[in-house]
């Protein structure tokens, strides 16, 4: 019986306001995993558990994936900036 041939994804880096995330997607551009940056060996590991075989390969994951997380941080950077303006009354 043949091993199955690894998957592989593209892994990009996404900058936020709290810290450089590593973005996983697939051939098809579908999201498979996010992580920080720090902690490459974890998800790693998590996509071994998940997929079995792996291979990461350093490349652009599309637009939108990106696009569609920044979102998910606007108004991070603004709402600590008022917390922190606040507390200095």
């Amino acid at each position: 019986m043949r091993a199955k041939p690894p998957e592989t994804f593209s892994v990009d880096r996404l900058d936020t306001p709290i810290g450089r995330a590593l973005v996983v997607a697939d051939a098809d551009g579908a999201l498979r995993a996010f992580d920080w940056e720090d902690h490459a060996a974890r998800i790693r590991e998590l996509l071994r558990l998940q997929y079995a075989a792996v291979e990461l390969k350093e490349a652009r994951v599309s637009a939108s994936i990106k696009a569609a997380l920044s979102a998910c941080f606007t108004g991070y950077a603004s709402d600590a900036a008022d917390q922190s303006a606040h507390q200095g009354q």
